[in-house]
């Protein structure tokens, strides 16, 4: 019992891992918004987007964790 409720754990470990790094994804290559009621001066130039596919890399591991962790 204590076995499976470790591999639990880490399965819940590693699915957050998973939410925060995605997170971290989202905020480092997100392009800014504009406030409609907050005027900034100066403009900032978006980033260039990865070649990367971070959304398909994310979904893969979270729903391939979530389901080790079922089994």
């Amino acid at each position: 019992m204590a076995d499976r409720l470790t591999q639990l754990q880490e399965c819940i470990n590693q699915q957050a891992d998973n939410f925060c790094n995605s997170i971290g994804i989202l905020q480092q290559y997100a392009a800014p918004s504009k406030f409609s009621s907050f005027d900034r001066s100066g403009s900032q130039t978006p980033q260039q987007q990865p070649q990367e596919d971070y959304v398909q890399l994310f979904t893969t591991l979270i729903a391939r964790c979530s389901k080790i962790s079922i089994l």
